[in-house]
């Protein structure tokens, strides 16, 4: 079907939408392989020659698998001068040790750097060997002892980039889809979008808690995220 849709004069998009949207990352690699068996073509290079724009964008971050995906934002985050801390923050201080480990390897073997890493202070240790719920229990009974919450005495005690990543993992820690939620918002607020952030938020998001970020944008800003997206990057809708 996919080959169907991108023969002859133009290119069949809503059959593209249609077979890749509704697929799993994993289901998506299995095409991949069966098209290469079927054609002797690489499916990515095929739809990159057939689409273009932001469509293009989308469909191609959604062919990668996920960790690879991530991968290559952290490598764009940190090439040339400076980096680019939100999106670092966003990506190292939200996964566990374990998607960490799973990220650094994947990108060793892409980009032979040794960049991905993560900071092993003690309270760092601390936030990623216990149980979420454990961690939440904590948070709670320090803002009953100390009167003010663990992040009042980040804000207080740290600045800049430390304060951004532990202000991130307690954030996500404590309720994960609003985290996203908003995230999602700031790539959409003001002048112009950041389209790498809603792609990454929605591509590797949407297997896993979508459908709560969604529940939790619209509690924090009163209109559904699809109505947002639909506005500013209306290519990303049909993913949502």
């Amino acid at each position: 079907m996919l080959r169907k849709a991108m023969k002859g004069l133009g290119t069949d998009e809503a059959s593209i939408i249609n077979i890749l949207a509704n697929r799993t990352n994993d289901q998506r690699q299995k095409i991949m392989l069966a098209f290469k068996q079927a054609y002797g073509k690489d499916l990515t290079d095929e739809l990159k020659s057939e689409l273009g724009g932001k469509f293009e964008r989308v469909v191609l971050a959604m062919m990668l698998p996920t960790t690879e995906l991530l991968a290559d934002h952290l490598h764009e985050a940190m090439k040339g001068v400076g980096t680019n801390e939100d999106t670092l923050v966003e990506i190292l201080c939200t996964r566990n040790n374990k998607e960490i480990n799973e990220l650094k390897s994947v990108y060793e073997q892409k980009y032979g750097e040794e960049k991905v890493g993560t900071d092993e202070s003690e309270f760092n240790r601390i936030l990623s060997c216990y149980s979420y719920n454990l961690l939440r229990y904590v948070f709670y009974e320090y803002e009953k002892i100390k009167g003010k919450s663990l992040i009042d005495a980040i804000k207080s005690e740290f600045s800049g980039d430390i304060q951004n990543g532990l202000i991130a993992v307690i954030s996500s820690i404590e309720n994960r889809p609003q985290f996203f939620a908003k995230c999602l918002h700031d790539a959409m607020k003001g002048a112009g979008t950041k389209d790498d952030v809603l792609i990454r938020l929605i591509v590797t998001r949407a297997e896993i808690d979508l459908g709560t970020i969604k529940q939790e944008y619209e509690k924090l800003y009163g209109e559904s995220l699809e109505s947002h997206i639909k506005v500013r990057y209306v290519e990303l809708y049909v993913f949502c």
